[in-house]
């Protein structure tokens, strides 16, 4: 019923080509307000095997795992690239957020949290061949 009451007023305010689309739009947009009031913030739930990977690096960077898996994992750190080793430094070893990081080093947030999740995978494979060898 509110969607109804905001259309006649919205109606004169717009040069309507295609009833359609447009309805679609101002019921889009009148949804995704009511959801943002009702849930400021969206949970989402987490890969476990992004956590996975997350645990095993974090228990590889406190130093208390094997000698050569710590080995491996500073040899696969340094084969990074640039941008990758900074994220992935600052975020595992300095515990800071994706967005202290890009303020930090001037990356947009998304490169930021790219450069760890690829970062990441990077590690992983390089530490899969390191043990393989």
């Amino acid at each position: 019923m509110e969607l109804f009451k905001l259309l006649l007023p919205k109606v004169s305010d717009y040069e309507i080509k295609d009833f359609k689309t447009w309805i679609y739009g101002v019921a889009r947009n009148h949804c995704l307000q009511i959801v943002r009031k009702e849930k400021p913030h969206i949970l989402v739930d987490l890969d476990t095997s992004v956590m996975e990977e997350f645990d095993n690096i974090l228990c590889l960077l406190e130093e208390n795992g094997p000698k050569d898996e710590i080995v491996a994992l500073n040899c696969c750190i340094q084969k990074l690239p640039i941008q990758q080793k900074i994220s992935i430094s600052l975020f595992f070893k300095e515990e800071m957020s994706y967005e202290d990081i890009a303020e930090q080093t001037g990356y947009l947030l998304k490169t930021v949290k790219n450069h760890i999740q690829s970062g990441k995978r990077n590690l992983k494979t390089c530490i899969e061949k390191y043990r393989n060898e």
